[in-house]
């Protein structure tokens, strides 16, 4: 079977057939910044620009967080205190983060260009409770800790603050509890992540802290029975679907198949089922949590701790406390399956091609506002610059939607036709898959990078800038408008992605009981509008009040409201009750004031 080709990276990425001597040691020479202009283009092309634009683009630095131990001083662990607290982490456990390969589950992110593959650059076998770091950067040969370190855009200045001083890999919450003791005991920094894919810098220690990585985590347990299952916080989607299907079921998930379940659900978690089994938020049944005083707590809508539950289903990661284990709902199988539904249209910048485009984007908004519940879907358009001075840019776009049944159900046939009659794409493949499982099983993979791709600078806001746009401003042009305005007066703009996977739909569900924002819960569209800076961004913030947690501008004023709305109040109240020294902190999240 071939495999299925990601909207996000539309290959598998291999520098002249092979994987050089060491990956990581010549990412790690990249320098921090690079623009939006070069994630906005297919993945080969976004390599060649970031080098060589990378070199020109100044960066803005970090603020830091609160103020942490570092080595030299008297709080900093001794070797022997190191040496116990990897003692009291069962160093005998096997600790082993490995694909096996086409066909099987992907077990974690995977950075870019790693060979076969592999998690961690394939250094994730028989792993040690705990590594200290030795040298001052992570540029060279052989660097294994930075190899176990490594995470999505890190955004440091330099390179060596881009990785933290210790990493540990708990494998329970008991092991949890004692790292953060420790930590909290020593006044260092503490960071999280489980697999990585952070957009952000929110799981960054500024190089000075503990990284606790949960990717070893991976408790499931089926309660068939009450259409609940138990996951530890190291569990992708990948490995998720494929014990769902086995079962007859499938979760509310992102679009990735390496995403973790923990970071995408209680950020807010958007995907292809979300129109249809709801938002990553509306599925979380209960949470186990380490508190920053190292207890372990279990949270959930009817027990004491209600307050905090309410707080994490929306409330972004690594603010709260380490995350455990998660209980989701359990979905089953629509009868006959799934269906995906692919379409592609290219064409010309200048005259009739731009008239086709705009023409194009109308007919999608309109057919976009018909769409049930029953579907899921993103759309991408992005401009290709042309390689001749005076000659017309071109550009493309592509349609990638789900639908909760299977290919013969009259509604898929109905709508999908119609967007292929009335617009008809270049190409077009409609794909039936009896579970997801086989959908996700020969995905594509989406790496992590970890150089600064994602970094601010003087022209570009940083991070993943975008809007939920409601039904309204839709209904009334102003997003045709306001894109269409960015295509036609020359400006340089990125790609726009439109996902269509909150709960905006017609009869999509939208509950109550979580802190993520209205404008998120009854958006049509988390639209991700590319590059530029706060003059664009303020133009694309008028389709709507509130922008996505985990993909939002790591530049933007005003954040509190933008991310939670009328909710941020009540979130910091919670956040002062649970952790009022800031213990877990990362940027723009609940308390980071």
């Amino acid at each position: 079977r071939t495999k299925y080709v990601s909207p996000r990276v539309a290959i598998h990425t291999k520098i002249a057939g092979q994987a050089p001597p060491s990956s990581f040691a010549i990412l790690a020479r990249l320098p921090p910044a690079c623009s939006m202009k070069c994630s906005c283009a297919p993945l080969v092309l976004l390599l060649i620009q970031c080098f060589a634009s990378a070199l020109f683009l100044p960066t803005a630095s970090c603020e830091t967080q609160r103020t942490c131990c570092v080595p030299g001083e008297a709080c900093w662990p001794s070797p022997a205190e190191f040496s116990a607290l990897s003692q009291a982490l069962d160093p005998s456990a096997n600790r082993t983060l490995w694909w096996e390969g086409d066909g099987t589950p992907r077990v974690s992110a995977v950075p870019l260009v790693s060979e076969g593959e592999q998690p961690l650059y394939g250094a994730g076998v028989d792993m040690l409770p705990l590594y200290v770091r030795e040298k001052d950067n992570c540029v060279g040969e052989g660097n294994f800790f930075c190899e176990l370190s490594v995470r999505n855009a890190p955004y440091e200045e330099n390179v060596s603050d881009r990785f933290p001083l210790v990493t540990v890999w708990p494998l329970s919450s008991e092991h949890v509890s004692s790292i953060v003791r420790f930590a909290a005991a020593h006044h260092m920094c503490v960071c999280v992540a489980g697999t990585g894919h952070d957009f952000l810098n929110r799981h960054s220690c500024n190089g000075t802290g503990m990284f606790i990585r949960t990717a070893l985590m991976k408790r499931m347990e089926f309660d068939a029975q009450r259409k609940v299952v138990r996951l530890g916080p190291g569990l992708t989607f990948s490995e998720i679907h494929e014990a769902a299907a086995a079962r007859g079921f499938f979760v509310s998930s992102g679009w990735a198949s390496t995403v973790g379940i923990v970071g995408w659900s209680i950020g807010g978690g958007h995907g292809p089922f979300a129109p249809s089994a709801g938002l990553g938020v509306d599925n979380v049944v209960e949470l186990e949590v380490v508190l920053a005083s190292g207890e372990a707590v279990t949270a959930n809508e009817h027990n004491e701790h209600a307050a905090l539950f309410w707080a994490m289903r929306g409330g972004g990661g690594s603010a709260w406390g380490v995350v455990t284990s998660i209980a989701v709902r359990l979905h089953a199988i629509p009868a006959g399956g799934f269906t995906e539904a692919q379409a592609l249209w290219a064409g010309s910048m200048c005259g009739p091609g731009l008239s086709r485009l705009h023409g194009l984007l109308d007919a999608h908004l309109e057919w976009a506002l018909s769409l049930s519940e029953r579907w899921g879907g993103l759309t991408w358009l992005w401009p290709t610059e042309s390689k001749h001075a005076g000659g017309c840019d071109t550009w493309t776009l592509f349609s990638d939607y789900a639908f909760a049944g299977p290919e013969d159900d009259p509604e898929f046939k109905v709508r999908w036709g119609e967007k292929v009659s009335q617009q008809k794409p270049l190409f077009q493949n409609v794909t039936a898959y009896d579970t997801w499982w086989q959908r996700v099983q020969f995905q594509a993979l989406e790496p992590i990078m970890s150089f600064g791709w994602l970094s601010p600078s003087d022209t570009y806001m940083g991070g993943v800038p975008s809007v939920a746009v409601s039904r309204e401003h839709v209904q009334n042009g102003s997003m045709s408008s306001t894109m269409k305005h960015f295509m036609s007066n020359g400006t340089r703009w990125g790609r726009y992605e439109l996902y269509q996977c909150i709960t905006g739909n017609v009869g999509s569900p939208q509950p109550d009981g979580t802190s993520i924002s209205g404008g998120l819960r009854d958006g049509i569209f988390h639209f991700v509008f590319g590059g530029g800076g706060v003059d664009t961004a303020a133009q694309f913030y008028t389709l709507g009040h509130n922008s996505y947690f985990s993909e939002s501008a790591f530049e933007m004023s005003g954040w509190q409201q933008r991310l939670w709305g009328e909710n941020y109040d009540r979130l910091l109240a919670v956040k002062k009750q649970y952790d009022p020294a800031n213990f877990f902190y990362c940027r723009h999240c609940v308390g980071s004031e």
